[in-house]
């Protein structure tokens, strides 16, 4: 139970900065974002361990929202090809739940991508309905390309997540 209660809040973590970023679309998306690493590293993680993980989904979720404006299936507001900062944020906010509410979904394969294909798809027409972002095509054709394509860097993520947990178990035997 205590898994669950810790697995619920650091959902609500995410998703609060999630919220944050979308409504602000601004810099202090990047400073709420900062506040909410900082409190999920000190109630549910440790930068030793997570780091990497952290990284990684800022990056590969930064590019892939990139290369997206890039292939003309998102624009972004102006002229910029690459995604603006708060949006690199939502990346961040997904990098906190990766070893705790959503490790599930790499036990748990089926369900799992289920789950991540529809909250992609939720958080990508949120994305369009409510902030600067658009798409050069049909709604549900972006969505479907976006959601498919995310939940993919989500599976490699979970992927990188556990191979480095067990290297650092390795290395670190408590």
């Amino acid at each position: 139970m205590k898994q669950l209660h810790a697995s619920l809040l650091n959902a609500s973590l995410a998703l609060a900065g999630w919220l944050i970023c979308l409504v602000t679309q601004s810099t202090l998306a990047v400073f709420a974002a900062a506040i909410i690493v900082a409190i999920h590293l000190y109630f549910f993680g440790s930068w030793k361990k997570e780091r990497e993980i952290l990284a990684i989904t800022l990056i590969l979720g930064s590019a892939l929202d990139s290369v997206m404006s890039n292939m003309g299936v998102l624009h972004f507001l102006g002229e910029s090809r690459i995604l603006p900062p708060w949006l690199a944020c939502v990346w961040v906010m997904l990098g906190i739940t990766i070893r705790h509410s959503l490790s599930w979904a790499g036990k748990n394969r089926l369900a799992g991508n289920l789950l991540i294909v529809v909250l992609a798809a939720a958080h990508y027409l949120a994305l369009i309905q409510f902030s600067d972002i658009s798409v050069t095509m049909p709604l549900w054709q972006a969505i479907m390309i976006l959601s498919i394509s995310a939940t993919i860097l989500i599976n490699i993520i979970l992927t990188f997540s556990a191979v480095w947990l067990e290297k650092y178990r390795r290395q670190n035997p408590e």
